[in-house]
């Protein structure tokens, strides 16, 4: 990103200008000291021409490919949610249900 701020001809403060932020904000993010977050990281392509869909893909290999630091490898999970529970959490219960977990008023 600051490579492509660069070629832009954009310095710091003009970029942060745009993004009405500061120039601390941006530098912070560019050497590392902060992380953007993800809408962020979307606007600043907005603004340099990025394609964020690719920007992601390049850091997801970098990520897949990383053997340095195993905290940065991307593991496989199971889903912790299945399909099913989802289906399940969508279907109303029945109206049988909902009175026999009533209590009585007696």
């Amino acid at each position: 990103m600051k490579r492509k701020r660069i070629e832009q001809g954009f310095s710091q403060r003009k970029l942060s200008l745009l993004l009405d932020n500061t120039p601390t904000f941006v530098s912070k993010y560019e050497s590392g000291e902060r992380y953007l977050l993800f809408t962020e990281a979307v606007l600043i392509c907005e603004i340099l021409g990025i394609d964020a869909h690719e920007l992601t893909q390049s850091i997801l290999n970098t990520l897949r490919t990383s053997a340095d630091d195993d905290v940065f490898r991307i593991k496989q999970h199971p889903p912790i949610i299945t399909e099913e529970q989802i289906k399940q959490a969508k279907t109303p219960p029945s109206a049988k249900s909902e009175r026999q977990s009533l209590p009585s008023q007696a």
